[in-house]
């Protein structure tokens, strides 16, 4: 990401409260869980692989192409069909254990929502 994409994610940032992870597959800590944007580097921004901003409402996902290009795609808790569950995943990121996700449809394709660690 470019300085101003970062500030502006930043001051979206600030509205609620949020789950970030980091994953960069080039680098040895290739993954890291926080809830504030000042625990990543600059350099952390410019080259990551994914990057997932999350709450139980909102999950922003963004994706490298590039460089220094990325794209993002957004869901939104209403976006969900009737019908969708939650259920939970195990994981290994250090102190969190427990992912818990939205999974359902969206326009009748399946979709997954990251809802919050425990």
């Amino acid at each position: 990401m470019e300085r101003k994409q970062v500030e502006e994610l930043k001051e979206f940032l600030q509205e609620k409260v949020y789950t970030l992870i980091y994953v960069d597959f080039a680098n040895p800590k290739n993954v890291m869980v926080s809830h504030q944007m000042d625990d990543f580097s600059f350099l952390d921004l410019e080259h990551f692989a994914k990057f997932y901003v999350f709450n139980d409402n909102f999950m922003r996902v963004y994706s490298r192409k590039g460089p220094k290009h990325f794209d993002y795609y957004e869901i939104k808790k209403e976006d969900f069909e009737a019908g969708y569950d939650e259920k939970i995943f195990f994981v290994d990121y250090s102190q969190y254990q427990k992912l818990h996700m939205r999974i359902g449809k969206i326009n009748g394709m399946p979709a997954m929502q990251y809802l919050y660690f425990e």
